[in-house]
């Protein structure tokens, strides 16, 4: 249970992500410092379905979502899973049954919250990339019970270097409240 969305312009991208784990045998949700999404080179890469498949995923060292693939066909992985990336090559998605393909939308999410994030992608399309992912998570947050926590926001190109001199533009942005339900619901709070 996972909301990664990613969004680019053709000049500028981003990718944000929820904070939660779910335990797939109970009930339980706790708030992960291990991050779903991450930057190598230019691009940027999230996953979701097992911490396992981001582990595997991150270790490639890889930008390249063909290359993220032949790793996790190595390592024969199985179970639910997607792997994302975007960049200066567009956004890319690979699925549990190892194929690949590119979005010419430009933006795209996984995860159980995903079809929510989409909608919301599909809405603010054309907006800037960091504004736009970041509202497609915090609203797969509040109205999705698959995306709880803080919105991770990672950004990359063109005016991300201008405006800092770096590359880094990552940042957390968001958290829900999560006192007392079995199941992510409710409000988000405002920054």
């Amino acid at each position: 249970m996972t909301v990664v969305a990613a969004y680019t312009n053709g000049k500028e991208w981003a990718m944000s992500s929820d904070s939660a784990s779910f335990s797939s045998d109970s009930d339980m949700i706790t708030m992960s410092i291990t991050p779903k999404i991450w930057k190598i080179g230019e691009t940027l890469i999230g996953g979701c379905g097992s911490y396992r498949i981001l582990e595997i995923a991150k270790q490639t060292g890889e930008e390249d979502i063909f290359k993220i693939r032949d790793a996790l066909l190595k390592a024969d992985v199985n179970g639910d899973w997607d792997v994302v990336t975007v960049g200066p090559k567009g956004f890319w998605y690979c699925g549990d049954d190892f194929g690949v393909l590119k979005h010419d939308s430009g933006y795209g999410a996984i995860g159980m919250a995903g079809v929510v994030a989409v909608g919301v992608l599909a809405a603010l399309a054309g907006g800037e990339p960091k504004s736009v992912v970041k509202r497609a998570a915090e609203i797969a947050v509040t109205h999705s019970t698959g995306a709880a926590g803080k919105v991770r926001v990672l950004t990359g190109g063109h005016s991300e270097r201008n405006k800092s001199g770096s590359n880094k533009g990552d940042g957390v942005q968001h958290r829900r409240n999560l006192s007392s339900v079995r199941r992510p619901a409710g409000a988000a709070e405002q920054e």
